[in-house]
């Protein structure tokens, strides 16, 4: 087998072990599973009906890795967040995305930010810690720069 089939062969049994350990718990408890570098080397065809599989054992999946943007029809609801490196402010930012079952949804699509479209759809607002401390340094700055730069347009 390919590295990606067998990729793919040891995460049917990871879902279904995880389900399995997971039923005995309280229906509240999450049904928490983390991947590093989630489906390297499995390609297009295989990724819907593994993501499927933990839609179908309710799993949720906490995920890192690079192409991850899920936008498949066995998966209803995800969301992602992508990491923008900025070397010259020396940031990084989250820019959130969603996936409603059918479509990508961004702060592009008629909302004000990010949290009023996590408010829209997920039913609650996110809430961010920033340190006192953090308050006025250039991170921030950055931060209401772009939200000036929307409203001008």
């Amino acid at each position: 087998m390919s590295g990606g089939e067998k990729s793919a062969a040891i995460h049917m049994p990871l879902f279904a072990a995880a389900n399995a350990l997971y039923s005995s718990s309280k229906p509240t408890c999450p049904r928490m599973v983390a991947l590093d570098e989630a489906f390297a080397g499995i390609d297009d065809m295989f990724k819907p009906e593994l993501l499927g599989l933990t839609v179908k054992f309710d799993l949720d999946l906490f995920m890192t890795g690079h192409d991850l943007l899920v936008r498949y029809p066995t998966v209803p609801l995800i969301t992602h967040y992508d990491m923008q490196h900025d070397k010259a402010n020396h940031t990084v930012s989250a820019y959130l995305l969603l996936w409603d079952g059918e479509q990508l949804i961004d702060a592009d699509a008629g909302f004000a930010g990010n949290e009023d479209l996590a408010a829209e759809l997920l039913g609650f607002r996110p809430t961010r810690h920033v340190p006192a401390e953090a308050a006025g340094t250039l991170g921030m700055a950055v931060d209401d720069d772009i939200d000036d730069d929307t409203d001008a347009e």
